[in-house]
Formats: structure tokens, C-alpha cells, sequence
């Protein structure tokens, strides 16, 4: 499966669509485009070290909808609040460091929030992205766990894969209470 459909809990946007990229080769570029604020693609690409499974993205891509359906959104628009939530801090400066694209990022997941069919997403996704697609069923294997232990403050070795992802769920979905 290269492109994974989800439909949201709010769905005013459409669904959350995912997909992962393997072997990148211009993430300086990519980085560059968004800092620069000349991305106009409508869609958002986070480091996929820092990702354990499609689930966590769609976590953050709901949480991100319902702010934006209170009118309470953090960041300038829903892309960078669905980066936003991944973190379990308030420092949005912090988390689009940590979570967003990287000089030395090879692996990224590419998130879209709207309809659009999986054709219509890779070519959009892949106007940008020099690289290979991937299967997202393999997204926890390019987890890094020290990254998300630096992130999340768990302890991996007293902690299953489920029990880490747990954790990392419930901090995402208890920020800011």
C-alpha cells in the first residue's frame, strides 16, 4: 500500500492521507521550501524517525481538526497544527525542529488533509519528494527510539514496542491539560 486514506473524525476537510518516503535524497530542498514559506503544496512532510505508526498521525492529524473546528488553533494553519500535535509539549518551535524535516532526513511521511485521489497524491507528493515510495506498514521499523525517548521521556528498556506506543498516544492526546 503506498497511499493510506483515513477519514477523520472531523471531516471538514476531508480525509487524512499518508505516505511514506524511503531513500530521500533532497531533504535540505524540502527543508528549505517550507522555511522559506514557498510551500504551497497544501501538505506537510514529518521525519519518519520520529513516527511510530499511522495511527499516531491520525491522532495528531484529529486533534489538529478539532482545534481548527473550535477556531483554536496554535500555528498559522492545520498542516503545521497536525505537526504540532505529535509533540507532547507546547513549544511549537521545538516540535517542528524535531519532528519536521531534517538536513539528514532519508525517511519522511507525507501527510495531506483534504480529498484527492491516490494518483492526484503522489504526483503531488512526488513533485516535491526525491525519493522512493514506501510501504507504511513499515513505518515503526524506521522509528528511532532514542529520538522518542529524548521526546517522550519513556524508559525503552522496561517498555514493549505497544506499551511505548501507548505512551507516546497518551502524551500526544494529554497536551496541554
Amino acid at each position: 500500500m503506498s497511499v493510506l486514506t483515513k477519514e477523520a473524525l472531523y471531516t471538514q476537510h476531508g480525509p487524512v492521507n499518508m505516505v511514506l518516503f524511503e531513500n530521500v535524497t533532497n531533504a535540505s530542498e524540502i527543508k528549505s521550501l517550507v522555511s522559506e514559506g514557498d510551500f504551497q503544496l497544501g501538505c506537510c512532510f514529518v521525519d519518519a524517525r520520529m513516527i511510530l505508526s499511522t495511527f499516531q498521525i491520525l491522532v495528531a492529524a484529529n486533534r489538529a481538526l478539532y482545534m481548527d473546528s473550535l477556531g483554536k488553533l496554535k500555528t498559522r494553519n492545520l498542516l503545521l497544527e497536525t505537526i504540532f500535535s505529535l509533540s507532547p509539549n507546547m513549544n511549537i518551535a521545538q516540535t517542528l525542529e524535531r519532528f519536521g524535516v531534517k538536513e539528514d532526513s532519508t525517511t519522511l511521511v507525507g501527510i495531506k488533509i483534504g480529498n484527492a485521489t491516490e494518483a492526484e497524491l503522489l504526483q503531488e507528493f512526488q513533485s516535491v519528494v526525491k525519493g522512493d515510495v514506501g510501504k507504511l506498514e513499515d513505518i515503526g521499523k524506521v522509528a528511532d527510539m532514542e529520538l522518542l525517548q529524548k521526546m517522550y521521556k519513556f524508559n525503552p528498556t522496561q517498555s514493549s514496542f505497544d506499551d511505548i506506543h501507548n505512551f507516546v498516544i497518551s502524551s500526544m492526546a494529554l497536551k496541554g491539560l
